[in-house]
């Protein structure tokens, strides 16, 4: 406890409260609110208010806040998984067309986009990764159209 005053940390306001937001939106299954509350942008918007102790040196900052970003990408990988369970149980099929930019939304809503580097997972070869575990097949009669398989 001693070492967390030393931070000056409110806990309604700041990363505190930044954390408690995502335990809330990760309890209620909110997972839109928690690819929203762990995107690259909020996650270093939120370690740049952490000061930290005083006699931390630069180095050792990094190294944990390289730490902090590898746990939040593991994190959103493991919540995108769940979201994954909940798309395929509200939706028949996928449309992966250039008319509809669905293909944007599910990389939101499934948190394609890393906050520790500069990597997006493709939509393309995740549908691939799902029709090869059967999760989804090839509608017949349509390039970009996929049946959900429950």
């Amino acid at each position: 406890k001693e070492s967390l005053a030393s931070l000056n940390l409110a806990w309604d306001e700041g990363p505190l409260a930044w954390i408690c937001s995502l335990r809330a939106a990760i309890n209620t299954r909110n997972y839109a609110r928690c690819a929203t509350l762990t995107n690259k942008s909020r996650v270093s918007q939120e370690l740049s208010n952490l000061a930290g102790p005083p006699n931390v040196g630069a180095s050792t900052r990094n190294i944990a806040l390289e730490a902090v970003l590898i746990i939040i990408d593991r994190l959103r990988s493991k919540l995108g998984a769940m979201a994954w369970i909940t798309l395929k149980s509200a939706y028949r099929e996928l449309s992966l067309t250039t008319d509809v930019d669905t293909s944007k939304w599910l990389a939101f809503c499934l948190m394609f986009q890393s906050v520790y580097s500069d990597t997006t997972l493709d939509i393309h070869k995740w549908v691939g990764q799902k029709a090869e575990e059967g999760q989804l097949v090839m509608k017949e009669g349509f390039a970009d159209r996929w049946i959900i398989k429950r």
